[in-house]
């Protein structure tokens, strides 16, 4: 037998109950992070911090009592020892004494009476007051810990991402914590002995899991970019984040059966070590952020005014379909390959056209403004230098066009003063927050605190947080790319024509292809379960094409110039979890272009290598504005040929003057490590030739990205 089996069993206890807490301290490590929210981004260094403290404290204070009476013990029983080696009567007696009393417990166990099953689940010893005490921890651990700071802690760690300020939803988010609080609390006062103990130890495993599971376990968990979390991608994480919260959910369990009055302690104690963890990291972030000290004053934003209005003439419309990756285009022909039919009337659609990075930010401002973004600075300071130096819009408000932008918050602007003098339909109001704000928050930190195995249950996409919010101008609310909605709103009321004025540039950024989809074969809203990246692309160019029959019934078709592409392609078989790797597949993304004038003529197809730099001047040139310091314009690059530098092929009839560009590298940016504490950096790509085969993708340089998606620095 193991002289293990001879401890005493408050040593037991000792030894399991410091290994308890070791555990306890050690999983307090988790993850920072960030235009999309990422559940995985907590205050962990701060909490590390404080625990240790705490744990260090208590351990110092129950140490140095288990000290002094360790000697106290140690003296007596020496004195005891000393009694026995002296005198040959006491070893008798003290030896007859052991015995009888071991005979007597013996003997009182046997006639013992049967105990009642009801006085064997129920009977407490203690008192009312330790009964509450320990209903209070444990529930207050349990909802502090992932209603209150959780919920919190990803308000503050994802503001920049999130549309409105915490102090919005902070009371409700209290009294949710509160409401969960009280519900837990008065169902273990209710309880008493085995059962009480029963229930608090299912309290304090699942505290104990999720709280794991929050703060270290999250590494494969990618941002909320509205793809699906596909568990089948990172099964071999699932398997053993599965294996390692069953040993968690039991250890308590263990514990209450090797060592039940050390138990009894644990029962208190790590509640209260979490609890004062979290607090002193909510403290610090609340004081070093000053989230509870925004006050809510009046923003400026990009409003819908507008969205169902044009003018009489000179009509520039670029539609962009988010993620409208050329395959999603090929998809879609292949099952249907007279889908597109007459409706691209006039239009030529480019095959080899790319983005110039990976993300609708940067991609949006660079389109808009041909500024680049290599994360070395915050996003802010980006895009106010970018809207602040470029003369793209402002040059064609100059020349008479109003200028209407509907693209999002966070992806293309933070501060709707940059855009002052680049857009006309700017606004400003005050946000309200939906009812179902808190409810989509609560879901978001299940999402984060929940095991791989369930997270799929919670799962949210960020434009749902974001939709929770309005804010509500003098003429018009805040834009939000809502698919359906403009599509019914044009089915039913189509577009009306604002006479007074002698030009439109309008920027429609839609969700497009991108996730998460919810579009049906007949372009109703469905289940996501319902619906595909196929049917959510058969939606997106029916909205495409109900706009341009608008146009049609206006007479204005033919006058408009009209540009349907995307911000970005997409990465494949990358999925929810982001971009973690390196870009292992060309990225093309849709382009369809009808200049003014056009009409009449079918469809054509060119393979002349253009990318998104070449709308700034393909929409000066439109306006009658001199592109020469932009470069030519889509349809001035010649496909080319094989044959080097300046040589165009016999299809070529563009401009000769760019003949260069037939051959001239196009560069591309892909970002690596969007999530968690990877190491995150920027792929830099020139592209020769034909960019749909990868052949042609040369990596020419990396970088450390700074400004983790562009909010957060080293």
């Amino acid at each position: 037998m193991s002289s293990h089996r001879h401890l005493p069993r408050i040593r037991r206890g000792r030894l399991a109950y410091l290994g308890f807490l070791c555990l306890v301290c050690y999983f307090g490590f988790p993850a920072t992070a960030w235009a999309y929210i990422d559940p995985a981004t907590t205050s962990y260094i701060i909490q590390i911090v404080s625990g240790l403290i705490i744990s260090l404290s208590v351990a110092f204070g129950v140490f140095a009592s288990r000290l002094k009476m360790g000697a106290v013990t140690l003296k007596a029983r020496a004195e005891a020892f000393w009694m026995r080696m002296r005198n040959a009567r006491y070893r008798q007696l003290y030896a007859k004494a052991k015995a009888q009393e071991k005979a007597r417990k013996k003997a009182a166990r046997k006639s013992q009476p049967r105990v009642p099953l009801a006085e064997y689940l129920f009977k407490d010893d203690r008192r009312l007051r330790l009964r509450a005490l320990l209903a209070a921890l444990l529930a207050a651990g349990f909802s502090f810990s992932f209603v209150f700071f959780g919920i919190l802690d990803i308000l503050i760690q994802n503001r920049e991402s999130m549309p409105y300020p915490v102090t919005l939803v902070f009371s409700a988010v209290a009294l949710l914590a509160l409401a969960v609080f009280a519900l837990l609390f008065l169902l273990l006062l209710v309880l008493r002995g085995r059962v009480l103990t029963a229930v608090a130890s299912v309290v304090l495993a699942a505290t104990l899991v999720l709280y794991v599971q929050g703060n270290f376990m999250n590494g494969s968990l990618g941002q909320l970019t509205g793809d699906w979390l596909d568990l089948n991608q990172i099964l071999p994480d699932v398997i053993g984040n599965t294996v390692l919260c069953v040993i968690i959910l039991a250890l308590p369990f263990l514990i209450w059966r090797c060592a039940p009055r050390a138990y009894q302690t644990l029962l208190i104690f790590v509640p209260s070590l979490l609890i004062g963890m979290q607090l002193i990291a909510l403290i610090t972030s609340v004081s070093t952020t000053g989230v509870l000290e925004e006050r809510l004053e009046p923003e400026r934003f990009l409003s819908e005014e507008g969205l169902y209005e044009v003018a009489p003439e000179n009509n520039i419309i670029v539609i962009v379909l988010d993620r409208l990756d050329q395959r999603y285009i090929d998809e879609l022909l292949r099952r249907e390959p007279d889908y597109f039919g007459s409706n691209f009337d006039g239009f030529t659609r480019y095959t080899n056209n790319m983005a110039t990075t990976s993300r609708t930010f940067p991609s949006v401002v660079n389109m808009l403004t041909g500024y680049s973004y290599d994360f070395d600075v915050p996003a802010e300071d980006y895009m106010r230098e970018a809207w602040g130096d470029s003369e793209f819009l402002p040059a064609l408000r100059a020349a008479g066009l109003r200028s209407d932008l509907y693209t999002e918050y966070s992806y293309a602007y933070l501060d709707g003063e940059d855009l002052r003098g680049a857009a006309d339909n700017l606004d400003e109001g005050l946000p309200a927050v939906d009812a179902a704000a808190v409810e989509n928050l609560a879901i978001v930190s299940c999402y984060r605190y929940m095991p791989y195995l369930l997270k799929p249950y919670f799962w949210i996409s960020t434009d749902t947080i974001q939709d929770d919010v309005v804010y509500q101008g003098e003429r018009a609310q805040r834009y939000q790319a809502d698919d359906h909605a403009v599509y019914d709103t044009l089915a039913s009321s189509g577009l009306e024509v604002r006479e007074e004025l002698s030009g439109n540039f309008k920027f429609i950024h839609l969700n497009g292809c991108h996730p998460p989809f919810n579009a049906g074969y007949d372009f109703e809203t469905v289940p996501r379960a319902e619906s595909s990246e196929y049917l959510q692309t058969r939606f997106a160019f029916a909205l495409v094409f109900e706009y341009l029959d608008c146009l049609r019934e206006l007479g204005l078709y033919e006058d408009s110039t009209i540009i349907v592409t995307g911000d970005h392609g997409y990465t494949v078989d990358l999925d929810y979890l982001g971009d973690f790797q390196d870009l292992s597949e060309a990225q093309t993304t849709g382009l369809f272009v009808k200049l003014s004038g056009e009409q009449g003529t079918a469809m054509r197809e060119s393979a002349a290598p253009v990318n998104s730099d070449r709308l700034r001047a393909t929409v000066w040139q439109q306006a009658g504005l001199d592109h020469s310091e932009l470069g030519p314009t889509y349809s001035q690059v010649p496909v080319g040929s094989d044959e080097g530098a300046g040589s165009l092929s016999s299809e070529d009839s563009a401009d000769a003057a760019y003949a260069e560009y037939a051959v001239q590298p196009r560069n591309f940016c892909f970002q690596v490590g969007l999530s968690g504490s990877q190491e995150k950096y920027l792929q830099y790509f020139e592209v020769r030739g034909d960019a749909n085969n990868f052949n042609n993708w040369i990596e020419v340089g990396r970088t450390a990205m700074r400004y983790y998606h562009g909010y957060q620095g080293d």
